[in-house]
């Protein structure tokens, strides 16, 4: 299932200069959004690009790899149009959704309040 949206990767900013700190977001989001444009051309990720995510992130790419393939990764709606992602692991989410592979749960704003307030999993 291929979800058509725009992917947006903001992970951080950048400062004037040129730093290896400011410069590994950059590289970073480049590489989620092409792992998007890939997997909406494709329907799977290149070897190249997860080359690529396991030499930026080492091994916890793998570990977000494992949460994404397993839909660990849960995008919650509620009525009145709120949205959260639910996940510990904020690579899996930046990767569920650059796939499309989030599993989509609707909860009323004061389940999300709740949930948010007691740190739920």
């Amino acid at each position: 299932m291929q979800n058509n949206t725009q992917y947006n990767p903001k992970i951080g900013g950048t400062s004037g200069k040129e730093t290896m700190v400011s410069v590994l977001p950059a590289v970073a989001e480049q590489l989620l959004a092409e792992i998007h444009r890939s997997f909406q051309t494709e329907g799977k990720v290149s070897d190249d690009l997860l080359s690529g995510l396991s030499f930026v992130f080492g091994t916890v790419a793998l570990q977000a790899l494992d949460l994404t393939d397993r839909r660990n990764v849960s995008h919650i709606t509620t009525p009145s149009g709120r949205t959260a992602y639910q996940c510990k692991h904020l690579l899996a989410v930046h990767l569920s959704q650059a796939m499309g592979l989030c599993s989509d749960v609707a909860m009323s704003d004061q389940e999300l309040s709740r949930m948010l307030l007691n740190g739920r999993d």
